[in-house]
């Protein structure tokens, strides 16, 4: 994505250096930085669930966008549709507001994960036993 939008600000200012790079920064803060940002959000949630486990505490209660991508994760096991939508952030082809904010679609997920319980539990070892594991 960002190589296209490089390619395509150089094309279009072949002769004016400053004209290039203002239109690639432009085109980064309008294409590119909203799935930097969307990845940023995913990313420290992770962070956070694996700070909490690594620590033998629970995982923080997901909020806002996060809520609905925990409900999201345990509807796409059930209804197909719902992975297919899904399936569309990491392929870059729709950011995660976009997917959200379509008719229907939080509904539908609501729905889902509300008619099944969340996947099992993380296996019980304790940090100990893990450590043992993976030093074998």
């Amino acid at each position: 994505m960002h190589a296209l939008l490089t390619v395509d600000a150089l094309d279009a200012y072949r002769e004016d250096p400053l004209a290039q790079s203002l239109a690639w920064h432009d085109a980064t803060m309008q294409e590119v930085e909203p799935w930097h940002a969307a990845t940023l959000d995913g990313d420290r949630r992770l962070v956070a669930a694996l700070t909490a486990a690594a620590n033998g505490e629970p995982p923080p209660t997901p909020e806002g966008e996060g809520a609905l991508f925990a409900k999201a994760n345990i509807a796409m096991r059930h209804d197909p549709q719902v992975l297919r939508w899904l399936i569309e952030y990491p392929s870059c082809y729709t950011l995660p507001s976009e997917i959200f904010a379509r008719r229907g679609v939080v509904e539908r997920i609501e729905k889902v994960a509300a008619a099944h319980p969340a996947p099992p539990a993380d296996p019980e070892l304790s940090r100990e036993d893990l450590e043992h594991l993976l030093a074998h």
